[in-house]
């Protein structure tokens, strides 16, 4: 849980169901500067029930009240040090983190990017678990042998053993 700068406790498992972006960056750098009219930009294009933005800064409270209203800042922004993994791991700002509605980290930027690639990280499709069934097809046995079926790029179908189950390629 983290508060932000109005007081709103902010809790990562409470955003299920949009998508979030984590900025991590600090007012005193200037490509986190750089990029901040472009998550503005996001806030207003993208409804806020789809699409959550959160600015967290390791700066006193203070000093981010006052850059959030000189720059007017539109979405919530946090002052935070302590936090767990992976959002501990940051080396470098400003750090991006974009999760899918399901909450999983589906891309990390670092350094600046402009509006286009911030746009199409935060709109990108959700994660889908593979689905091992459709992509394991029915198996090809050769008497006691189970082979792969291999095609395309030879001139003949050409089988190749492969352990207990088959994968066809082609």
């Amino acid at each position: 849980n983290v508060t932000d700068l109005d007081g709103n406790t902010i809790k990562l498992s409470d955003l299920k169901g949009k998508r979030v972006i984590l900025d991590f960056w600090a007012t005193w750098c200037p490509p986190c500067k750089k990029e901040i009219p472009s998550f503005i930009e996001l806030r207003k294009e993208i409804d806020p029930n789809q699409l959550v933005i959160i600015g967290i800064s390791s700066e006193p409270e203070g000093i981010l009240k006052s850059f959030v209203k000189q720059n007017e800042i539109n979405y919530p922004i946090v002052s935070a040090d302590d936090l767990p993994a992976p959002y501990n791991k940051i080396v470098s700002i400003p750090t991006t983190f974009f999760l899918d509605r399901n909450g999983i980290i589906q891309e990390v930027l670092n350094g600046y990017h402009d509006y286009e690639s911030l746009h199409e990280n935060a709109v990108m499709s959700d994660y889908a678990e593979p689905n091992f069934q459709q992509l394991l097809p029915e198996p090809v046995e050769e008497g006691n042998d189970w082979r792969i079926k291999m095609r395309g790029g030879l001139e003949e179908e050409e089988t190749k053993p492969f352990g207990p189950f088959i994968l066809k390629i082609y």
